[in-house]
């Protein structure tokens, strides 16, 4: 694989985003799981030329691969298109981490710059210290978390309208990917022990 040139990265900060009522998704009751028949893989090495680490996070249905990787002790991200790695980083970001590529080929993820952690495609949630989308569907439909007063919590961005997604009973929440019927899947905790949940309108 060889390595374009470093993708510049524009920024598009929502600054204003419409909040609606905290969505608690449906009751996640107790999913009923049954172990599988073993199942072959095939398993092939994805590794950037020259990374101390290589992290993939999200693949579309073109397989079209984000992730980062580690040189040093910097985190750069990366964009693997047709056997091409092209670098992903947000310019004065000590780390550049995508987390997930929709059809469309928009990617979502997270950036550190100043000591505080930012969204891009590009989202900060106001008034949180750590914004960070972690999925996106071919509807354009944003996942992730924010932290704000201590606490972490969930959200969802659904044309241009931003709800926040609280596990009732929760002491954090993480909505960790979407998929194109809206379907949100992520971690809680409570009690101390973490949780995943499926959550369904």
């Amino acid at each position: 694989m060889k390595r374009n040139s470093t993708l510049a990265a524009l920024a598009l900060c929502l600054g204003v985003l419409s909040t609606s009522a905290t969505g608690t998704g449906t009751d996640l009751g107790q999913m009923s799981l049954t172990q599988a028949s073993a199942i072959a893989f095939d398993f092939a090495p994805l590794d950037v030329p020259g990374a101390s680490a290589t992290l993939p996070r999200g693949i579309n249905p073109e397989g079209d691969i984000v992730g980062f990787y580690g040189v040093g002790a910097a985190f750069r991200g990366f964009l693997l298109h047709q056997g091409i790695v092209t670098d992903i980083e947000v310019p004065g970001a000590s780390a550049t981490r995508p987390r997930s590529i929709n059809p469309q080929g928009d990617i979502v993820g997270f950036y550190v710059a100043g000591g505080v952690t930012h969204g891009f495609l590009y989202i900060d949630v106001p008034g949180a210290t750590s914004t960070q989308p972690l999925g996106i569907n071919a509807r354009g439909d944003i996942s992730g978390q924010y932290s704000a007063g201590g606490t972490t919590h969930g959200f969802l961005i659904h044309e241009g309208s931003f709800t926040p997604l609280d596990v009732p009973g929760a002491s954090s929440t993480a909505a960790q990917g979407i998929n194109s019927q809206g379907h949100i899947v992520g971690t809680y905790s409570a009690g101390g022990t973490t949780h995943g949940f499926l959550a369904q309108r």
